[in-house]
This record gives structure tokens, C-alpha cells and sequence, in this order.
């Protein structure tokens, strides 16, 4: 178990001996014999700690409080062994006397039982305190420790008086002075403790002052006291005493370790000392000497790992910066600390380098200052990334180029006009405005640094954007130079630098660049910064864009697409325009605008699919149009090549519907035929096993007087099975029409009788499907049969083919025929 737990067991073991002697009835001299039992535990603890120490002996008469706490802190161990055993003395001693005091044969009473409840209940306490103290810091910890321990103080108040023991008020006294007696002890074991104290330790304490008070009723006139006191000194302690405790007690234990050798322990001490307190000048000036005497080479990792170089470097500079001239005590001290940190960790070498310059300053050895703020401001003569140098690269510049004429003059001119230093010491002041970002000194040395840059520099220090530099005063900048009209070739530099760095923002700054290059004539690259808006926003993405730069990325993709029309720059303006479609307030227009550019730049298909777009968001008299025009102009072998491509767009249903829309018209005009032939085969080349498309192209050859492809392609519809009202009209008008043919043109009357059969069961059949049986039949010599026909043919009283059946009728008696019975 850690010893920081054993710590709070053993105060509850402590807290649990003090309730049980409280509970006896001890009268005034066992008390003070108690008392002695557990000053005398602590003395032999202290005792035994300074003769383990005895070469800290003389402290004893140098300081005689400071020694005491020296050993309370030095020796926990022996400070909770020698309270808690002297006080468990005491109860052993007092648990004697009352057994030699009772007669024998009398019954034993049952203090053993109650003192093992008393230790348990005590140790199980302790332990809880001990978890206690992981909960949330704060002011929550704070309240939750009070209302525990005072919960356990009233629990414990309740159990003493139902147990009759405040019957007797003089019980009652030497009870409370018990417990008021066992503060101080517990305090001692606090203070001694390894483990940092905590409010709950104090809430216990102040719980028990609470509970004493109450008991011995101090004072009588106010019986609120007891409850106020504890409130109060719980608040103050914890709230204004504990911390500068803390700190105190490490920082004491940081000197005492340092004075016994044990490096480590200090280190650890001065540095929880220092976390508590960064400010304490006692325990700073005792982790620097600390410092200052110490091997480094000598130590294990564990004890490097809590040295301070920084703490070190930081009091250096204290000496160098503190008044306007050092002492030469402060030179040497600031010196001394610079060469240990350099010896021991060279990695630190630029913090102790610039340092030095400012000690040589002082010192007026110009040379070597001049000398050594040169190599410190020269990249070549460090490592990349050096995180020390990158730290202390502004204060270099500083000092370089604006604390000291002599510096400035023989190393700051010099090293800022050299390559990249510039860009560097730009990049070390951006750093130092992200820790002081309205410090007006920082503020104008960025200023007078930057409007010197030039392009080439910017460019050879920044192929992509930096993190470190100040690409928002760059756009400041550009914005205030490019209007005046001397400057405006700088300030678009630095236009350039600011949209470089901010892709986020560089519509509206490349928008700027090009308003000022055509104030000033450059219409050309006025167009180039255009066309980057262009590619920037491509690259960025539209959506990823603020509303602002969004909107300067549409309007200007809309106006280089109309630059682009007006020098007929057909694939330039259809670039742009469809970029233009991108937008949310893009409409119908845009989209008619790109199908005419895709048209003029004979690019068919896609000005079709375009307008189909368009038409989704509503049909008008010119999109119609341009869907005829497109769909004429559509080559059925370019169609084939590219079916898979198109399908998704190409709109097979209207070539059928316009091809049939035309036939039906009955229009002889070959243009108007060819154009339904064409819509036709279209519609066939996308879907080949189309029966209403074979039928239109069948139609187109009839009307055209090309009666074998008509035959062929009907002959195929014959054989297909129609499916949908508009295929199994088209398929039962390619019966009555090859029926027809059969009939009348290729003298095939058996094939006739065949096709007109199966039209014979349609709705749309009637009377001259009846006639026309009837002439197949006679046709093929079944008289019979073709009567029969007749016959019905002639029922239909109101159509005109009556005459033309009874003529038949008459031709046929007359031959001796007589009608068959029909299937």
C-alpha cells in the first residue's frame, strides 16, 4: 500500500484512539497523564529523528522553531509512530489500571471490544478521507469535505448521547477536552505528512474542534460558537492558509534535502513547490543554487528528468534585465548560470547565446556580442526546427535591429538584407503576436520589417502557405498600398502573398487584384486573375466557401463565360457557363445559355442533354424547338457509339411520340417524312426490339412508296408480342396493313388470310376486316368460306363495304357457291 494512504489510515486509527480514551471516565490527573504519554511520543519521535540527523544539530541553536520544523517534515515516519504509538501507550496504560482496579470474580467490562470498534471505525475513516481527497478539486471538494466530516461528527454526537455517556456534565467537560487535546497531535501528523494535506483532513479537524467546544459549552454566552468557529477557520484555512502552506512546507523540504545531499527529493520538492507558487523568490532562488551545484552527468534519468534549465535561464536573465545597468556581481551570477545550462544541455545553446550577447552589451565587449547575435540570427549555423531558437528568434531580432546603434549598424542591417532572413524574422514576429497579439512594439516592428519584402524572397521561403506568418496583414496591407498610385505594384504583391496563405478568402482578394490591374490598364492580366478565381474555386470547392466568396466565384465564372461568347471562345465560354450551374440561384437560362454554347461548338449531344435538363424546370416554346432541332441533328451511327453513354438522358419516348405526331399529320412532304424516319430510327437504334418505333419506320417507308423495307419491318412486328395500350394498337395496325399487302400487292392470299385472322379479334376490326377475309378467301378458291365472309361483311347495314360484299355475294351464287361454316 503507498505510503500517502497508510498516512490517512493511520490519522483515522489516530481520530479513533482519541473518541475511545475521550469516552472513559477519566478524571484530571489520567488526563494528564494521557497527555503525557503522547507528548512524550512525540518528543522520542523528534529525538530519534535528530540523532539520525545529528549533523543538522547546530540548527537547534541557530534556529530553534525552524529546526522543529525541520524535523516534523523530515521525519514523517517517526512523527506518526511516536504520536500514535504514545497515544496507543496511553490506552494500554489506562486499560491496565482499570483491569488491576476491578476485584477478581467481578465480570470484565467491554473496552477491548469497544476500543477494536473505535480502531476499525477509525481506520475505515481514514480511508475514506483518503479517497475522499481524489474527488473533483475545487470549491466542490471544498463543500463535500465540510459536509462529511460534519455529517460524521454529528453521527458520532448522536451515538455518545444515546449511549448515555453525556449523562455526567463533568464526563461531559473531560470529554470535550479529550478531543480539543488530541487537535494539536492531529494537526502535527497533518503538517508531518508525506501526502500534501487536503480540505479533508482540515474538515476532520475542524469537525472535532466543533464537536469539543460543544461538549465543554466554551463559551457559555455563545452557544453558537461552537458550530461558527469550526465553519469559519475550515473556510479561511483551506481557502487562504493551505496553499501558502504547501508551499512553504516543500520549499523547506527542498532545502533540508538539498543540505543532506538528496538531489532528487529537493528537485522534486522545489518543483511541486514552484507548480503550487511560480512566484515564490524562496523556493526559486533554492532550485537555481540548487541548480547551480549539480553535475548533471552524475545523475540518474529520473533526476534529470526533474531538472529546470529553463528556471535557470530565466534567472540569468532577471539578473541582466532587472536594472538598466547590471552590477558585476549580476554579470558574473547571470554568467555562471548561462555556462552550466550550455555545459549541461547544449540543445538550450541559442537561449544561452542570446543571453550572452546581452551580458557582452552590458559589458561593452561589442565584438563578441556583435559576433555571437550573428551566428545566433543565421539559420545555416543551427538545426531545422530548432524549437529554442525558433523561442528566442524575435528577441534576437529585437535586439539586433532596434536596442543597440552599434548592433544595429554592424549586425541588424547587415543580416536583414541577407536571403530569408527577412521572411524569418517576419515568421519570429508573427510567433510572438500569437502570445502578445495587441503589444503596439511588436505591433510596429512588423510594420517596419514587411514593406520591404519582395516577391522573390516571399518565394523562396513559401512554396506552400506558412503557419507562422501574418497572411492577414498582408491583405491589410495590399488593400491600403494598391490604392495609392505609387505603391499599388507592392500592395498587389502583397495581395498575392494574402491569397496565397488564405485559399479560404482568395476569390474576393484575386476579385481585388483584378479591379486594380484594370484601373491600370492590364486588361490581360486582369483576365488572369479571374480565371484564378476560377481555379481557386474549383480547387477550394464552392461549398466550402463563405457566403461572400461564394457569390464573387459565380459572378465571376458568369462573366468570363460572356467574355469568353464575345470572342466566340466557344470551349472557354461553355467552361464557365457550366460552372455557373453550379450555383444555387442558377436556373432554366444558364441552361439554355449552355446548350446554345454546346451547339455552336457542334457539340450535339450535349446541347440535347442540357436541354433536357432545362425542360425539368419548365417547357417553353424555345426549348421545344431546340429539342426538335437537337434530336434531328443526332446521327444514328454516332447514336450507336455512344448508347450506353446517352441512355440515362436521351429520350427514346418522345422520337416515338414526334415521329407518330408527324405521320399522323398525313403530310407528303419528304422533309417532314424523312425527319419522322429519322426520330424513328433513333428511337430503334436505343431500344432495337421497339414495336412502335418499327412501326414508324415501316409507315415512313409506305408514305415514301418503299413497299419491301415496309413489308420486312412489319413482318418483324407481326412476329413480336405486344405489351401497353400504344404497342397493341401499333401491332394490330401492322395486321391490317400487311393483311393489305398481302392481298393486294404480293398476291399472297394464304398469308392474308393468316395476318387478317388475327386482326380479326381485335376491337378495331370490322367490316373491311370482314370484306377483306372474304377476298382472301375467294382469292385462294374457298368459296365457301369467302360467302361466309361476305355475307357478314354485307350485315353492317350502314357501312359503305355493304355494297361492295352483296356485289360479291351475287358473283360468287352465281358460280354455284355456297357458304361454309366458319371456325
Amino acid at each position: 500500500m503507498k505510503w500517502a494512504k497508510s498516512e490517512y489510515i493511520l490519522k483515522g486509527v489516530f481520530l479513533g484512539l482519541l473518541l475511545f480514551v475521550s469516552l472513559q471516565n477519566l478524571d484530571w490527573p489520567e488526563t494528564g497523564r494521557l497527555a503525557l504519554f503522547l507528548g512524550g511520543g512525540l518528543g522520542l519521535g523528534l529525538l530519534i529523528g535528530a540523532l539520525g540527523q545529528y549533523r543538522t544539530l547546530p540548527g537547534l541553536f541557530r534556529n530553534p522553531v525552524g529546526y522543529f520544523l525541520f524535523l516534523l517534515l523530515e521525519n514523517p515516519l517517526l512523527i506518526y509512530g511516536g504520536i500514535i504509538l504514545g497515544l496507543g501507550a496511553g490506552t494500554v496504560d489506562y486499560l491496565r489500571i482499570l483491569y488491576e482496579s476491578i476485584p477478581e470474580g467481578t465480570p470484565k467490562p467491554e473496552e477491548t471490544t469497544v476500543l477494536g470498534f473505535c480502531v476499525l471505525g477509525g481506520a475505515v475513516l481514514g480511508y475514506g478521507l483518503g479517497e475522499l481527497r481524489q474527488a473533483t478539486a475545487g470549491y466542490y471538494r471544498l463543500a463535500l469535505a465540510m459536509l462529511v466530516c460534519a455529517s460524521v461528527g454529528a453521527g458520532i454526537y448522536y451515538w455518545i448521547d444515546q449511549a448515555d455517556f453525556l449523562a455526567d456534565p463533568s464526563r461531559r467537560v473531560i470529554l470535550g477536552m479529550h478531543l480539543l487535546m488530541g487537535i494539536p497531535f492531529f494537526y502535527m501528523l497533518v503538517f508531518a505528512g508525506v501526502a500534501e494535506e487536503s480540505e479533508v483532513e482540515i474538515a476532520a479537524l475542524c469537525a472535532t474542534l466543533g464537536l469539543g467546544l460543544f461538549l465543554v459549552k466554551f463559551p457559555k454566552n455563545m452557544p453558537s460558537l461552537p458550530l461558527i468557529l469550526p465553519v469559519g477557520l475550515y473556510c479561511v484555512y483551506t481557502i487562504r492558509v493551505m496553499k501558502p502552506l504547501r508551499v512553504f512546507k516543500y520549499t523547506l523540504r527542498g532545502y533540508s534535502h538539498n543540505e543532506v545531499g538528496q538531489i532528487r527529493s529537493s528537485l522534486a520538492a522545489f518543483n511541486r513547490a514552484l507548480q503550487l507558487d511560480p512566484r515564490n523568490h524562496t523556493a526559486k532562488a533554492g532550485l537555481v543554487r540548487l541548480h547551480r551545484n549539480i553535475q548533471v552527468d552524475q545523475l540518474d534519468n529520473a533526476t534529470k528528468r526533474l531538472l529546470n534549465p529553463n528556471l535557470c535561464v530565466t534567472e540569468a536573465a532577471n539578473y541582466l534585465l532587472a536594472e538598466a545597468t547590471p552590477t558585476a556581481d549580476h554579470l558574473r551570477d547571470a554568467n555562471a548560470l548561462l555556462k552550466f545550462v550550455a555545459d549541461q544541455w547544449p540543445e538550450m545553446k541559442a537561449n544561452t547565446d542570446y543571453y550572452r550577447v546581452i551580458s557582452d552589451t552590458h559589458a561593452r565587449d561589442l565584438d563578441a556580442a556583435a559576433e555571437r547575435l550573428s551566428n545566433l540570427l543565421d539559420p545555416a549555423a543551427w538545426p531545422a526546427g530548432d524549437i529554442f531558437r525558433d523561442a528566442i528568434l524575435f528577441d534576437a531580432w529585437q535586439l539586433a535591429l532596434r536596442a543597440h546603434p552599434t548592433l544595429k549598424t554592424r549586425v541588424g542591417n547587415v543580416q536583414i538584407n541577407l536571403p530569408g532572413r527577412r521572411m524569418e524574422a517576419l515568421r519570429a514576429i508573427q510567433r510572438q503576436l500569437r502570445t502578445t497579439p495587441t503589444d503596439h512594439v511588436v505591433l510596429d516592428f512588423r510594420a517596419e520589417l514587411f514593406d520591404p519584402l519582395t516577391e522573390e524572397e516571399y518565394k523562396n521561403a513559401a512554396s506552400t502557405p506558412l503557419i507562422d506568418f501574418s497572411y492577414e496583414f498582408a491583405e491589410e496591407r495590399g488593400l491600403a498600398l494598391a490604392a495609392t498610385p505609387d505603391h499599388w505594384q507592392q500592395g498587389m504583391f502583397f495581395l498575392r502573398v494574402a491569397a496565397h496563405g488564405q485559399p479560404e478568402r482568395s476569390p474576393g482578394l484575386f476579385l481585388k487584384l483584378a479591379e486594380v490591374s484594370e484601373q491600370h490598364g492590364e486588361k490581360e492580366t486582369a483576365l488572369d486573375y479571374r480565371r484564378k478565381i476560377r481555379d481557386v474555386g474549383q480547387a477550394f470547392g464552392p461549398t466550402n466557401m463563405a457566403a461572400d466568396q461564394q457569390k464573387i466565384y459565380f459572378d465571376t465564372v458568369k462573366k468570363l463565360g460572356e467574355e469568353a461568347t464575345k470572342r466566340e471562345d466557344w470551349p472557354e465560354a461553355i467552361r464557365n457557363v457550366l460552372l455557373s450551374t453550379q450555383a444555387e440561384n442558377s436556373g432554366k437560362e444558364t441552361l439554355r445559355t449552355l446548350a446554345q454554347l454546346y451547339e455552336n461548338n457542334k457539340q450535339v449531344m450535349l446541347a440535347l442533354r442540357t436541354t433536357e435538363d432545362a425542360l425539368t424546370r419548365g417547357a417553353d416554346k424555345d426549348l421545344n424547338e431546340r429539342k426538335d432541332r437537337y434530336y434531328y441533328s443526332v446521327e444514328p451511327a454516332e447514336l450507336k457509339i455512344k448508347a450506353e453513354d446517352v441512355r440515362s438522358y436521351f429520350d427514346t419516348k418522345y422520337c416515338i411520340r414526334k415521329a407518330k405526331q408527324l405521320l399522323d399529320g398525313n403530310s407528303q412532304d419528304l422533309d417532314v417524312i424523312d425527319w419522322a424516319n429519322h426520330l424513328a430510327t433513333l428511337a430503334t437504334v436505343m431500344e432495337p426490339n421497339n414495336l412502335v418505333g418499327k412501326v414508324q419506320m415501316a409507315r415512313c417507308h409506305l408514305r415514301r412508296g418503299e413497299r419491301d423495307d415496309a413489308m420486312r419491318l412489319l413482318e418483324d412486328v407481326n412476329e413480336m408480342k405486344p405489351s401497353g395500350e400504344a404497342e397493341r394498337d401499333a401491332w394490330e395496325w401492322t395486321l391490317r396493313q400487311i393483311g393489305g399487302l398481302y392481298l393486294d400487292e404480293y398476291n399472297r392470299p394464304d398469308l392474308a388470310v393468316e395476318v387478317l385472322l388475327k386482326f380479326s379479334g381485335s376491337e378495331k376490326s370490322g367490316a373491311r376486316t370482314l370484306y377483306d377475309l372474304g377476298r382472301a378467301y375467294e382469292a385462294n378458291n374457298d368459296l365457301g368460306k369467302a360467302l361466309a365472309y361476305y355475307h357478314q361483311a354485307a350485315s353492317f347495314e350502314d357501312n359503305p363495304i355493304r355494297w361492295d360484299a352483296e356485289d360479291a355475294i351475287r358473283r360468287l351464287k352465281e358460280r354455284g357457291a355456297t357458304p361454309s361454316e366458319l371456325n
